[in-house]
């Protein structure tokens, strides 16, 4: 009796010469490495500037970034207040013209880290910070990953890189998807991360992740019954699912 014929690809682990089935195998064995990532204990930050600065207090300080919304960056300012040096670095250079106008006392420098290798950095910013402050800029560049390690050769020996990018996963996010079949983006954005694939970029840059944190940040909402309620969420709803926050605030070093 002749034996049936078999249907392509029905049995790919006897077919390892066959292109297609060797398709499907892999396929399935990225599927299977798909697993649930729990989140761990997680603080929430009620001012994000303010724990930016709390953490820069008395120390030598890179703001990457530097020039606000509005090109006039208040925090920029509350920053050099509190550290001991404090370098203001950023790719606009209207905005950077305005605030050396503003601020005629404050070192700020022109310059792209995204497309650089660290033998194109100025010699004197190798090694030379504490802190390289990141905040809500890593998600506005392509190459993240380069980025974020010509910012870790910045560091001395035993300095941090603090980073606050907005959460992919926010409760803002589904209620916009789900109410007006909409994604609220700003244009700018090139990418959104989320608990587990900033510890990823991270990873991939060979740092140490120090402390990984969502913020709700309360400063940012200045009608009274709107800060009253976010308030209310945060100590209601966020205790319990940290991971629908606004935003993520790591605390991460390169590892020698």
């Amino acid at each position: 009796m002749t034996a049936p014929r078999r249907k392509w690809g029905q049995y790919p682990s006897q077919c390892t010469m066959c292109r297609c089935c060797m398709v499907a195998m892999k396929a399935n064995d990225d599927l299977h490495r798909i697993k649930a990532n729990p989140i761990n204990k997680c603080n929430i930050i009620l001012d994000r500037e303010a724990e930016i600065i709390k953490a820069s207090q008395g120390l030598d300080v890179c703001h990457i970034g530097c020039v606000g919304v509005h090109m006039e960056d208040i925090f920029h300012l509350r920053l050099a207040h509190e550290c001991k040096y404090l370098l203001g670095v950023d790719i606009n250079m209207q905005g950077l013209d305005m605030m050396k106008k503003n601020y005629p006392n404050m070192q700020y420098a022109f310059f792209n880290l995204e497309d650089k290798r660290k033998d194109e950095l100025p010699h004197h910013w190798i090694s030379r910070f504490d802190v390289i402050v990141l905040g809500e800029v890593v998600e506005h560049v392509g190459n993240a990953m380069n980025f974020i390690k010509r910012a870790s050769d910045m560091l001395k020996k035993d300095g941090q890189i603090i980073i606050t990018v907005p959460n992919a996963f926010s409760l803002r996010s589904f209620v916009n998807i789900a109410l007006a079949n909409a994604e609220l983006v700003r244009t700018d954005h090139t990418s959104y991360y989320s608990y587990t694939t900033i510890q990823t970029l991270l990873e991939s840059c060979n740092c140490e992740i120090l402390n990984l944190d969502f913020y709700s940040d309360i400063t940012t909402t200045s009608n009274k019954a709107s800060r009253f309620f976010k308030i209310l969420f945060n100590k209601t709803v966020l205790v319990h699912r940290p991971a629908i926050a606004e935003g993520i605030f790591i605390k991460a070093r390169p590892i020698v």
